[in-house]
């Protein structure tokens, strides 16, 4: 006997109709256009779609506040008899397509004696004969026995409404973004690339057919529902007798392969650039064997090993995918990382909501288009809005061809990359037509010279060969700090209107952000993913700041430096010889965020730094989680002015850049030691740096010859002219022992490892006394395993080089030396310091620091003009014992964990205090257990409202006054204050992270704003 369907659904919290659970949506069997509903927004109908593609019977939504929502979960009701239960069979090949797609996270099929959940880091597993399916979970239930269904309890809805079940459940944590199909196949394509080049193939050929033939196999195997696919029957064998497909083609040589590639050039079938090769390119690919790519696209290697089943299912693969797909076989390019689908669709939901309409004069432009990941989503989503403003319906092929041609602009310095994103586009288009129609009607325009762009985009921009005023501006621009002949020529342009114009660090990034401001449209949108450590957090950024912000309308930077060590993580594979591995699980570990900006004239009002956290989501590439937590409003002019800002909301906002200001303000340590060196003998300043080693060698070898009598080149005496006077030599130095940097930890200086400086010239050699005891050296890092910046008093000098800051004082100073070790050595106020100031610690680097972050630290002899209030303290604490460790960690980090009994009384007690400082009393009651969360009840004045005298403080009563007063979105909402009489209900996750000290205190300063606000 089966479990009925209402009673797994009750079990999932799932039931009680729209009003009580909103997310569960039953998908119709409709064969037409998507049909929208009355209340949803257009991203839900076109997600409906999408699941009745994968014949779903229901469709789980994930709803957020002010933005789309997400689909979760598809489920499929298979309950009512074994006899319609799909077989093992069937389940495999469900779970294969969605795999491929990656279109949800969770897969519930519902069976009449268990429910199997699918997740998409998990594919489908060869058995002793045949594919079987691969469930990640299989929960056993039994007629009769409610207790069977508490297993389900795991999944239930609100755990997937709030988040929790993603952040909470111990087995999600297991799986491996590796293990996605996406990272798979892209694995699988770079081996075989290797294989390739070990086999003498042109590394430029192998990518270009690999592009080719991936698109050929996307296009064979899509197939509308009848079938029907998009070559035509017996179309393979008409150029290998025997080919029963194109894997078959392939495995007969590439005579006629290269046959088949002339006739889908032709002028009556393609036609366009898209399938065209050189005269080089057919005369090499003759010579080359095909069985790799073959054995790779049919999909049944893994690990080099031939498999029994095709693991992937191209047709289901989504077509930003394939884009990304074709990432791989640009070539390496200094400051060019990958860019993450989910970061795509996150930029592109905020600056192309599919309920607008577009303009027919509507013009977006990535200027550094790459493999065009940026332009086929935002392809997608314009093809998106124009079915949406025409209910819905099918664009035709020329309606298609129109909306790219009319509206999508691309730009790169790379032909290679242009050419990939015509590709791209290509395939892009293909995904909206029918098998049939692809066949019979398109023919791909060249859009090379027209919408797509070759040449350095500052060049392309001053020769008005790019479209003009576009409406967005969007993209993934490099991060170097390096400009090209087009970049500095577009920074003389820029100093004529503004002589004050500053690039810091020559940051090529930041200058794409300038230009791409300048030539959009007025009020146009920028969006640009920028390197966060020029533009936020080095104190040098801040003249290009203030000049920024003070002309532009920049409305949110959506800080993603929390994700650094995952954002740009890819799989591992065999490069291009057999001792090279390229790729790497972390290629790009860089501070980034995104810009978000408006062509005009800035308002007065502040603008927004959302601050990401790292959460598992985003380390599997799924979506962000963002809270109230991560959203910070900053003044325009301490945006502007005041670096700190910055970093303090990094680490927790609140009262924290406060407490940095006051620290600030007090006297730091350079200047005092500025005043010892003016008038008592002390030096100060970093060691020596030896230079770079070729320079030196070149330029010793000028002066032999100049020595021997010699008469230099031309060439020669311009390297001498430049390179002269900038090595010295230091006679204290060269054949000194001296001190290696990794000698020197916080346990002490390693005697045994001193070793002695060979060079003869130096780049800069430092001051001889600065090398001379007693001495006080300050290595330039935090230490990861114990937290402690190392230092350490020698009174025999010695030399080191430049990561480490050493104070030379006279011997009556030794003294101060020791009172200033001591200040470094009490390491908690130091720390905080360095996390909540320093531009490199926590942001680019993980644990170094800066000259200047040591020179500024605060230094009075008086230490009690140092000291901390209560509430300060606490913060203090909360920064040391979690921010760095959260920023390393994330889903492992202490904060992820549930708070004990005594941390949320810590909690109350501080929120109170805080709160009675300005407003009045407060009491606290305990808090109660929500099923994903914790509410904290506090009541104004003495007694509580009768709103809530229940029998007991229970989770039922608690609920009940939670949905009285907030409604359906109570399930959705992660963090909730709710007002109700003289109660106040706090409402948040049951992490440890939300219920600080240090959040109490924010939480408190947060209420008494609205409570001001009510004239209360």
């Amino acid at each position: 006997m089966s479990i009925p369907f209402d009673a797994i659904i009750s079990a999932l919290d799932m039931a009680g109709g729209e009003e009580a659970c909103p997310g569960l949506v039953k998908v119709e069997p409709n064969q037409g256009a998507a049909q929208p509903r009355s209340t949803d927004h257009p991203e839900e109908t076109l997600a409906i779609e999408r699941a009745r593609h994968f014949d779903a019977h229901y469709v789980y939504f994930r709803y957020f506040p002010a933005r789309p929502s997400v689909p979760v979960a598809y489920i499929y009701d298979w309950t009512s008899s074994l006899r319609q239960a799909p077989s093992n069979a069937d389940l495999a090949e469900l779970q294969r397509r969605l795999w491929s797609s990656g279109e949800v996270l969770l897969t519930l099929v519902l069976l009449p004696t268990q429910v199997l959940v699918f997740h998409a880091l998990r594919g489908p597993k060869e058995g002793d004969n045949e594919v079987v399916p691969n469930p990640w979970k299989t929960i056993k239930i039994a007629a009769g026995a409610a207790r069977s269904l508490d297993a389900l309890k795991e999944f239930s809805a609100r755990r997937l409404d709030d988040g929790s079940f993603w952040e909470t459940n111990p087995d999600v944590k297991k799986l491996k973004l590796e293990d996605a199909a996406f990272m798979s196949i892209l694995k699988e394509i770079g081996n075989c690339r290797a294989d390739l080049h070990d086999l003498g193939v042109d590394d430029a050929l192998v990518g270009r057919l690999l592009i080719l033939f991936i698109m050929i196999k996307y296009l064979e195997e899509r197939r509308d529902r009848d079938g029907t696919g998009v070559f035509p029957q017996g179309t393979f064998q008409q150029f290998a007798p025997g080919a029963d497909g194109f894997i078959g083609l392939l495995r007969s040589g590439a005579q006629p392969v290269l046959a088949f590639l002339d006739h889908l050039a032709q002028r009556d079938r393609f036609n366009g650039e898209v399938f065209n090769l050189t005269d080089k390119e057919r005369t090499l690919l003759l010579d080359v064997n095909l069985g790799p790519i073959a054995n790779t696209l049919e999909g049944r290697t893994e690990a080099r090993q031939i498999t029994l089943w095709r693991r992937y299912a191209f047709n289901e693969l989504p077509v930003e995918l394939i884009s990304h797909l074709y990432e791989q076989f640009l070539p390496d390019r200094p400051g060019v990382v990958y860019t993450p689908p989910f970061l795509v669709s996150f930029i592109l939901d905020e600056v192309l909501p599919l309920s607008e309409a577009t303009a027919p004069t509507f013009k977006l432009l990535d200027p550094a288009c790459g493999s065009g990941v940026f332009l086929v989503g935002a392809f997608k989503r314009l093809v998106q809005r124009w079915r949406v403003q025409n209910n819905f319906a099918y664009p035709d092929v020329a309606t298609l061809k129109g909306i790219l041609s009319n509206h999508v602009y691309g730009a790169d310095s790379e032909g290679e990359a242009i050419r990939i994103t015509l590709f791209s586009l290509s395939v892009a288009l293909c995904d909206f037509l029918e098998p049939r129609v692809i066949w019979r009607d398109l023919q791909f325009d060249n859009l090379i010279g027209s919408n797509l762009f070759e040449g350095d985009f500052f060049d392309l921009v001053r020769q008005k060969r790019l479209p003009e005023h576009p409406h967005v501006v969007v993209g993934n621009p490099p991060f170097i700090s390096e400009l090209t002949s087009g970049a500095r020529d577009e920074v003389v342009l820029l100093r004529k209107t503004n002589p004050a114009f500053d690039l810091p660090d020559q940051q090529i990034a930041l200058l794409f952000l300038q230009t791409a401001t300048r030539i959009a449209s007025e009020g146009g949108t920028v969006a640009l993913i920028q390197p966060m450590g020029p533009l936020l957090y080095n104190e040098k950024s801040t003249p290009f700041r203030k000049q920024y912000l003070g002309a532009t309308q920049v409305t949110q930077v959506v800080d993603l430096t929390h994700l650094s060590r995952v954002l740009f993580r890819r799989p591992k594979f065999r490069g291009l010889s057999n001792a090279a591995v390229a790729g790497t699980s972390n290629p790009g570990d860089v501070a980034v965020g995104v810009v978000f900006a408006e062509a005009r004239a800035p308002d007065d009002e502040p603008l927004l730094h959302v601050t990401v956290r790292r959460t598992l989501l985003a380390e599997q590439k799924q979506m962000f989680e963002i809270d109230h937590y991560d959203l910070h409003f900053v003044s325009r002019q301490d945006a502007a002015r005041d670096p700190g800002v910055w970093k303090a909301n990094f680490i927790g906002g609140g009262r924290i850049h406060r407490i940095v200001q006051r620290l600030l303000h007090a006297e730091s340590l350079e200047t005092f030691l500025r005043e010892k060196k003016k008038n008592h003998g002390w030096d100060f300043g970093e060691g020596y740096i030896v230079g770079n080693a070729d320079e030196i060698r070149l330029i010793e070898e000028l002066r032999a010859k100049l020595a021997s009598g010699s008469i230099l080149a031309v060439k020669e005496q311009e390297a001498f002219d430049l390179l002269d006077g900038k090595f010295k030599p230091a006679d204290w130095l060269t054949g000194k022992k001296m001190l290696p940097t990794d000698a020197f930890t916080s346990e002490g200086i390693n005697y045994d490892s001193l070793e002695t400086v060979e060079d003869r010239l130096f780049y800069r050699p430092a001051r001889q006394l600065l090398f001379q005891g007693p001495l006080l050296l300050v290595k330039e890092v935090v230490e990861t395993e114990t937290e402690r910046v190392p230092t350490a008093i020698l009174d025999e000098g010695i030399p080191f080089k430049a990561q480490i800051f050493g104070i030379h004082a006279p011997k009556e100073d030794r003294p101060e030396l020791e009172r200033i070790k001591q200040h470094f050595d009490d390491q908690r106020l130091l720390r905080f310091f360095l996390i909540a100031t320093s531009g490199r610690y926590l942001v680019n680097k993980s644990s170094s620091i800066l000259k200047k972050d040591i020179a500024r630290f605060p230094y009075r002899e008086n230490g009690e003009a140092l000291k901390l209030g209560p509430v300060e303290e606490a913060i203090v604490d909360d920064v040391l014992l979690y921010a760095a460790e959260f920023k390393r960690k994330g889903e492992d980090a202490i904060v992820r964990q549930a708070p004990t009994a005594e941390q949320l009384e810590q909690f109350g007690e501080f929120f109170c205090k805080v709160v009675e400082s300005t407003f009045g009393v407060v009491h606290r009651s305990e808090p109660v257990l929500l099923k994903t969360g914790i509410c904290f009840p506090f009541h104004f004045g003495e007694q509580r409202s009768a709103l809530y005298e229940m029998p007991g403080d229970t989770e039922s009563n608690v609920e009940t006054l939670l949905t009285a007063n907030v409604g359906g979105s109570l399930r959705c909402r992660r963090i909730l204050r709710v007002y109700s009489g003289n109660m106040l209900l706090l409402v948040k996750p049951r992490q440890l992270r939300y219920w600080l000290r240090s959040v109490a205190i924010r939480d408190a300063d947060e209420v008494f704003a609205e409570l001001q606000g009510r004239g209360l």
